[in-house]
């Protein structure tokens, strides 16, 4: 086959664009789905639309098969990047999953093009709801991927920034992104006056004591060569227009990041027993919930090592960067089946600088595509082509 770089560059710029344009969330793309699914029958790719989860399609025929991975779904930030092709209603592809989209369709055409080189077949899922963690849940779920001999999967994810070039990238042996945990704290005391505090059970009071000793958990007990955030991220107590009332509730929350479900679990046990004991010293109720808790991506080394072999041939360069402290549902794939999570740099000079994942203003360098769509095709074929 002929490759036309070029043209296929432009092809997935435009894909890229009109994704951009019209973000979605969660589950509910209609939008974006009839996209895609426009351009897998223009080229020819069968495919079925699976509830809550996304489009599956599949390349090539034989048991062997591999499983390529690009979330779809947007976030409710309003866009101040000043791109010529900014959504206007409301919600923003801040994440960067319209370039995860057009690189998957990208390595669709290459894919297609040589399916009868593929010893094997190339299964192409466009996720949605990766942002609350739920889509490759409802994957599983529907057994779908049982009817396959899965050998491999792959992910790939943008990174912007100054100095992130295309054609720098990050995959790692091991963890590739962070253990998530979501807690939430809530305080329940009695309230009073302002002026005759004793007569109440002051929520603030707990609130701020257990803001404070979170702070020193893993600072203090954990080992510092390892990594274990905790990030309370909301603080919510009473009104500002009852200036003179102890209010009866106060709240907060955030999330715990680490590499080790053995640190996670020590985390979410240290979160809750200190929340409680000092909830009870302040005479108050401390009620702690850990409302989702989600594994580390941990990259199996023999994947790792095709996903580094297909770089180098497409030009790429492993800037062997420490995993990320973010936290991605491909992480349910990856303890199913042999994976890789790969970040790709999509930012490079003074255009970029400042640019920040989930950010209204983040920018994103289109030159990435064509690496990611030759990367995702590359890999493909290789894991088909190794005796896993």
């Amino acid at each position: 086959m002929k490759d036309n770089y070029a043209e296929l560059q432009s092809y997935m710029t435009d894909c890229r664009r009109t994704l951009h344009k019209i973000p979605e969330l969660r589950d509910e793309l209609p939008q974006s789905t009839a996209f895609v699914c426009a351009q897998l029958n223009a080229m020819g790719i069968e495919y079925e639309l699976l509830e809550r989860a996304g489009i599956l399609a599949v390349i090539g025929k034989g048991e062997r098969t591999v499983l390529l991975r690009a979330d779809m779904d947007a976030l409710p930030i309003r866009e101040e990047s000043g791109e010529s092709f900014a959504s206007v209603n409301g919600n923003m592809h801040a994440c960067g999953h319209d370039m995860h989209t057009a690189m998957l369709l990208g390595a669709a055409k290459l894919l297609k093009e040589r399916k009868e080189d593929l010893s094997g077949s190339v299964l192409l899922f466009f996720q949605f709801n990766e942002e609350a963690m739920r889509g490759v849940h409802a994957l599983l779920d529907s057994a779908r991927l049982d009817n396959f001999n899965i050998i491999g999967a792959l992910a790939l994810h943008v990174l912007p920034g100054e100095g992130r070039k295309p054609g720098l990238y990050i995959c790692p042996s091991g963890p590739a992104n962070s253990a998530l945990s979501i807690f939430h704290i809530g305080i329940k005391g009695v309230s009073a006056h302002g002026a005759m505090p004793y007569q109440g059970r002051d929520p603030l009071c707990a609130a701020v004591q257990i803001y404070d000793a979170l702070g020193h958990i893993a600072s203090r007990e954990t080992d510092a060569r390892e990594p274990a955030l905790i990030s309370v991220c909301y603080l919510n107590a009473g009104d500002r227009r009852a200036h003179n009332i102890v209010p009866e509730y106060a709240e907060l929350g955030g999330t715990i990041r680490t590499y080790s479900e053995e640190m996670q679990k020590y985390l979410e046990d240290r979160i809750k027993s200190v929340s409680q004991k000092l909830g009870a010293a302040c005479r108050t109720e401390a009620k702690v919930d850990f409302p989702g808790s989600y594994p580390a991506c941990v990259n199996d080394a023999k994947i790792a090592a095709l996903v580094n072999a297909a770089a180098l041939r497409c030009g790429m360069t492993n800037t062997d960067e420490k995993p990320q402290l973010v936290s991605d549902d491909f992480a349910f794939i990856a303890r199913n089946y042999p994976s890789a999570y790969v970040w790709i740099a999509a930012g490079g000079g003074e255009r970029y600088r400042g640019s920040v994942l989930h950010s209204a203003d983040v920018k994103l360098n289109e030159d990435t595509l064509i690496y990611g769509a030759r990367l995702l095709a590359e890999t493909a074929r290789d894991i088909l082509n190794d005796d896993l």
